[in-house]
């Protein structure tokens, strides 16, 4: 498991917490084009994301995993991190 620890943006408002858990499953290379999901996160939110893939990489939160978090073939990997960035 990985956990980020990342810096509020400045002048960021203290919103109400909640704490979240989100499952993202990536599908085969060529395979069926599956719904891509929007998950909606409240800044100060705090997040759990278990990512599982049917091939090996890298998976990347824009603002908050600089360098990637590994994911095995098939292999559940989990993140959390706080979101302390607004925005779209």
């Amino acid at each position: 498991m990985a956990r980020i620890a990342a810096q509020p943006d400045s002048g960021a408002a203290q919103a109400r917490h909640e704490v979240r858990v989100l499952t993202v499953r990536i599908g085969a290379p060529g395979g069926e084009p599956g719904e891509i999901p929007v998950f909606k996160l409240t800044q100060g939110d705090d997040v759990t994301i278990r990512a599982t893939s049917a091939q090996g990489g890298v998976l990347m939160i824009h603002g908050y995993t600089p360098t990637g978090i590994p994911v095995a073939q098939a292999q559940p990997a989990t993140v959390v991190f706080a979101a302390v960035h607004a925005g779209h």
